[in-house]
């Protein structure tokens, strides 16, 4: 595995347009993720299958800045990678086509023919990424840590951060949507310094 995330970060390094944003939303995948384990019941492998959508999910930016993230998915698909072979290449490029946009659907391509616990993977996992995205709204990496409180349905995100950025809890309420359908539940955020 350690091969395959060296060779994920190589490539963003090579044709990311924002090396600093795509690394802040792995982080913050990272840490939804974890604190909400329980609930997603995904493993490692899926994990690993989000921080490689998180470095790439931005590839297609330059080439088209409205279709973006359907231009990374193809882009994904296209790279050449020693390591990732081509299932675990389309799954991270189907989990980056979703961090914007449409919710996952079975008509779309690359998520139709899926599995049915592969789609279920990828939208949770899409809506982790996206959220996170939306996070970085302002590409200014203002959220340094996220701590999230669950009391029945309703989750908290509580961000910390030096200054609070209205823009990126602006992307967060509007990204959220996903994450409240897949996980059936209300979020909100909260900016705490």
């Amino acid at each position: 595995m350690e091969k395959k995330n060296k060779e994920l970060e190589k490539k963003m390094k090579e044709l990311s347009p924002d090396v600093p944003h795509s690394l802040q939303v792995r982080k913050l995948s990272f840490s939804i993720f974890d604190q909400l384990q329980e609930c997603h019941q995904l493993d490692n492998y899926a994990r690993f299958l989000l921080g490689g959508a998180c470095l790439l999910h931005d590839l297609g930016l330059a080439a088209s800045p409205i279709k973006h993230h359907k231009v990374s998915q193809k882009m994904i698909n296209e790279i050449s990678f020693n390591y990732l072979d081509e299932h675990e290449k389309a799954l991270i490029a189907v989990i980056a086509r979703y961090h914007r946009k449409a919710h996952p659907h079975r008509k779309h391509k690359g998520f139709g023919n899926l599995k049915n616990e592969e789609k279920d993977m990828v939208s949770k996992l899409s809506a982790i990424i996206r959220v996170a995205d939306g996070l970085d709204r302002e590409h200014a990496n203002s959220v340094e840590d996220i701590k999230i409180k669950k009391k029945g349905g309703v989750w908290r995100f509580i961000l910390k951060g030096g200054k609070i950025s209205e823009i990126d809890l602006y992307g967060f309420n509007k990204k959220k949507g996903l994450l409240e359908e897949v996980f059936d539940c209300s979020v909100e955020a909260i900016w705490e310094n």
